[in-house]
Order: C-alpha cells, then sequence, then structure tokens
C-alpha cells in the first residue's frame, strides 16, 4: 500500500474481518484517510444480533471475553442473552493484531476517519447509537440521482416503458422488487422457487400491469418462466431506472423501499416469511402486509381506492426530506468527500 501512495481508503462497511480490517489498519498506520460511502441501508441492531445467533456469539457463554470485551457485545432481548460482533475465536486474535474496530455495532466501526450516510435520518440514528458526529456527513446515495433524473421526467418514463414491454396504458404499473429468498439463503431453493411462483400467479391475477426488477444476485436466465408462462415481463434496467414511472412498488425488507417514498411512489412490503424487521414501521406511504391472502387485497386496494392512494403519497411528501438531499447532486457530494478531504 506504501508503494501504491493512495490519497484515500473506500470501503464498503469497515468491519469486515476479511480483507477490509487488515487494509484499515495499514492505512491508520500509514495515515491514510478512511471513507465509508453510502452503499445499501445499513442493518439495525436488531437485524445484526438477529443473524449472530449461533454459540460463537453468544455472550453467556464465553464469559472470559465478555468480561474483558464488554462493548464488543449487546444485550439482545429477543435471544435473553448478550450478543457478541464477532465470532468468540475472532474477536481476541483481531485484537491481539490491533484491528478490533472499538464499536462494531456502527457502520464503520469507529475506525473509518468518514462515514457518509444517504439522509438525515440516518444520520440522526447513528448518532443516537453512538457514533462520532465528527465522522458523520450526508451525502445522499449515488442511487438517488438516477431516480432523481428519473423522477423528473416520470410521465415520458412511463410512456417508454409501456412502449419498451408492450405493456397496456390504461391499466396502474407495479414495479416488483423480486425477493432473492434462494440467492442470500433465506429459504431452501425448493421453497423459494414456491414462493416466486406463487406471487407470480398473484400479479397475474390482478388488475395492473406488472414490472419485475431483479437484484443482481439473481440470474436473468433462471427468471425467464416468469414472462414465458405467466405473462409477466421482467425488467432489463436497474430499478432505479424504472421506480420513479410506477404507481405502487412491492418488495420485501429491501434497502430501495425508501427510494419509493423519494418518488412519491406509494409501496407494500411483503413478508410471508418470518423475516419481521423493523426497518419501515416508521416510514409513511409504507404498507406491510404478513400474511399471503392479504396480498391480493392490498395491492386492489392502494391501486383502485384513489383516496387511500394519494393519502400514501401525501404521507410521503412530509417523510420524503428527511431520506436524501435528492436534488440530483448527491454523487458530487460523495466525491467532494473522496477527493476534497483528502
Amino acid at each position: 500500500m506504501e508503494q501504491l501512495a493512495p490519497q484515500c481508503l473506500v470501503i464498503s462497511d469497515g468491519r469486515l474481518p476479511n480483507w477490509e480490517l487488515p487494509l484499515v489498519k495499514a492505512s491508520q498506520d500509514l495515515n491514510i484517510p478512511t471513507i465509508v460511502p453510502p452503499v445499501a441501508l445499513a442493518g439495525d441492531r436488531d437485524t445484526l444480533t438477529r443473524r449472530r445467533s449461533g454459540p460463537a456469539n453468544h455472550g453467556e457463554l464465553h464469559p472470559r471475553l465478555l468480561r474483558d470485551y464488554p462493548t464488543q457485545a449487546i444485550w439482545d432481548p429477543k435471544q435473553r442473552r448478550h450478543v457478541f460482533y464477532y465470532p468468540s475465536q475472532v474477536l481476541p486474535a483481531l485484537d491481539s493484531l490491533g484491528m478490533l474496530p472499538p464499536n462494531p455495532w456502527l457502520l464503520g466501526g469507529g475506525l473509518a476517519g468518514l462515514v457518509l450516510v444517504e439522509s438525515e435520518q440516518a444520520r440522526e440514528q447513528r448518532l443516537a447509537q453512538g457514533q462520532d458526529p465528527g465522522r458523520l456527513r450526508v451525502s445522499g446515495h449515488l442511487g438517488h440521482d438516477i431516480l432523481f433524473a428519473g423522477y423528473q421526467r416520470r410521465m415520458a418514463l412511463r410512456e417508454e416503458l409501456v412502449k419498451s414491454y408492450g405493456l397496456n396504458p390504461g391499466r396502474p404499473l407495479a414495479v416488483v422488487a423480486l425477493p432473492q429468498l434462494g440467492e442470500q439463503g433465506t429459504l431452501d431453493w425448493d421453497n423459494h422457487w414456491r414462493e416466486i411462483r406463487f406471487l407470480a400467479q398473484t400479479f397475474r391475477d390482478l388488475p395492473a400491469e406488472f414490472l419485475i426488477s431483479l437484484h443482481p444476485k439473481m440470474s436473468l436466465s433462471d427468471y425467464r418462466f416468469l414472462n414465458h408462462e405467466y405473462g409477466l415481463r421482467v425488467a432489463n434496467e436497474r430499478l432505479s431506472a424504472i421506480l420513479p414511472a410506477a404507481d405502487l412498488f412491492l418488495a420485501t425488507y429491501s434497502s430501495t423501499v425508501p427510494w419509493a417514498t423519494l418518488c412519491r411512489v406509494p409501496a407494500l412490503v411483503f413478508d410471508f416469511y418470518k423475516i419481521d424487521f423493523r426497518l419501515f414501521d416508521d416510514l409513511p406511504g409504507v404498507v406491510t402486509v404478513t400474511e399471503r391472502e392479504a396480498l391480493a387485497p392490498e395491492v386492489k386496494r392502494i391501486l383502485g381506492d384513489q383516496r387511500y392512494w394519494e393519502a400514501l403519497r401525501q404521507a410521503q411528501d412530509q417523510s420524503a426530506p428527511r431520506l436524501s438531499p435528492f436534488d440530483g447532486h448527491c454523487s458530487e457530494r460523495i466525491l467532494q468527500a473522496l477527493v476534497g478531504d483528502t
């Protein structure tokens, strides 16, 4: 790294004990600034502790570590025990190498010199969790600029999508971020395909046009049957390029749900998989359904009841300013932080 003479180190998380922590340590030793840009929605503590339910992260099973590293574990009321961020066998190794973040429950871990966040809301959340205010800056997200460009011309974008995908212009348009249940290991593959087919059957029978967006982890060839068997179009564009044209956005607990609020597109979060994250409980304009039989009626209500749809959209008007600067200049602020501060 010294030979490369970098101006700064850009990392996505700042806590990962693979290659990130060694690079962060090397950057500190060489006085190279470390910056974490906004990449995805940072998991809250409820999300993070749930993913650490094994014995290696169980604090009470490792009392000496719990005594020696009290700031590395937090109490999880659902598991009714202390939970280590790092597995017990990794924790002392990181400490001995001088790579242990003082607060791994925060994005950046307390080691990054600057953490960029996508919104004022995110900044307030991080401050409440103990992040150093001097290390935080609101920049917005790169994807927000693409959304903003589409939002500025959403009617023309809608016409382009209708023409490109052969959609019925007289019907409402719903954009679906298809859940990657198999790809991320939430369900085994048999149950994943069962759920995907349930969703496809539900959408096919509803009085709306549906445009399916696949996560980059999902292979298009695996999902071509959605068009062949159910008549559902799979978008070629990224979600940020099509979402502003929608009348409704459907997803599971995705970091893209706030994008719908920025574009004033009512959102429906469906969770039939007992994920039960609380990420969007306080986000107006977002409806959550947890029973399969409620999905179709709720879609019909949102798209069929103009007063209800408008109430959701107006609620988004109130909350959107706290979710991003949303002015088309987020990328400029991120670049300035990478170049101007180093």
